[in-house]
């Protein structure tokens, strides 16, 4: 089990995959219900700015959404959209610290092992989208939170 992280509780920056430098964002910039969240170059959009939550441990972006995982799956590699946040375990995320970078979880996974935020297939290109995955330690799932 991976521990938790309460240092960035309430804090508002861009998520950075570690080894492609490239940022969580919406595909397109897009605000609706179910939008893709995808790998993109860092391009201070607000889209790719996130709050973290502490209290609700969610992660919203300037739209006041979240990050939730498609149709609340907890299937390995099951794609990450933006919703209207409601509470649901399928937006329920913490920051973790294996050394030297942050790695998301969910706390919806069922099954005594750690999933996390990454890119599908491991790729690291634009538009990449990102899914929930077992922790593997991948370079894709590692995350810096840069305030």
């Amino acid at each position: 089990m991976l521990n938790q992280n309460k240092s960035l509780a309430d804090t508002t920056g861009h998520i950075v995959e570690y080894s492609s430098k490239k940022c969580i964002g919406v595909h397109g910039g897009r605000t609706d219900n179910l939008a893709p969240i995808v790998l993109w170059d860092c391009v201070n959009h607000p889209d790719q700015i996130w709050t973290f939550h502490d209290d609700t441990s969610t992660l919203t972006n300037k739209s006041g959404k979240c990050i939730g995982v498609y149709g609340g799956l907890t299937k390995d590699l099951t794609a990450l959209v933006l919703t209207d946040c409601n509470g649901n375990l399928d937006q329920s995320w913490y920051f973790s610290v294996p050394s030297p970078a942050i790695v998301f979880n969910a706390k919806s996974y069922d099954k005594g092992l750690d999933q996390v935020i990454g890119a599908d297939g491991g790729l690291s290109e634009n538009g990449t989208a990102l899914v929930i995955a077992d922790y593997n330690a991948a370079p894709d799932q590692l995350w810096s939170f840069q305030p």
